[in-house]
């Protein structure tokens, strides 16, 4: 059973969706409830590709598609596109992953962040974070394609690719 929203999913998820239940699965199946508009067609699964390129946790890692959220904040200039596991506690697994771009709506080059936690949110996970950075971030019909290629400031290659399709609007 999820333990309740992180810090991040509070701010990026909860905040404008009126729902206190916060966890993927359980949003999915409440849409109804929600005050945010889903893109039209049929619902299609997001997915989010995680590569870390040296360190303890080098590795490419794929979170369900079911439970990967998309959101578009059209009054708060963002879009976030994030997973988290609720009963994360090997510290060697991925807990949650979130890439966010500022201003997604503004005509130009895309600046954000992108966050990828490992290990219980308990007992100090180890999070590899990189703020400000180019994104590349590409909208195509109903669906968008954000990506990030680079480093953390201690050198930890980082590579974050999400492809959204089914798509909160706020």
């Amino acid at each position: 059973m999820p333990q309740g929203p992180s810090t991040y999913q509070q701010e990026h998820y909860h905040a404008s969706s009126g729902s206190h239940d916060t966890h993927p699965h359980h949003r999915r199946r409440k849409r109804t409830g929600c005050r945010g508009i889903r893109s039209g067609g049929p619902q299609t699964e997001n997915t989010l590709e995680i590569v870390i390129g040296n360190g303890p946790h080098a590795g490419t890692y794929k979170p369900p598609a079911e439970s990967i959220i998309c959101v578009h904040y059209k009054k708060e200039k963002r879009y976030t596109a994030a997973w988290k596991d609720f009963d994360a506690h090997d510290a060697k697994a991925i807990a949650e992953a979130g890439i966010n771009v500022s201003n997604p709506d503004d005509a130009g080059a895309k600046h954000g962040e992108v966050r990828i936690a490992f290990g219980d949110p308990n007992k100090q996970p180890i999070v590899y974070s990189v703020d400000r950075v180019p994104l590349m971030m590409t909208m195509k019909g109903k669906g968008t394609e954000i990506s990030f290629q680079g480093k953390t400031k201690d050198g930890t290659a980082l590579r974050m690719t999400t492809k959204c399709s089914d798509i909160d609007q706020f």
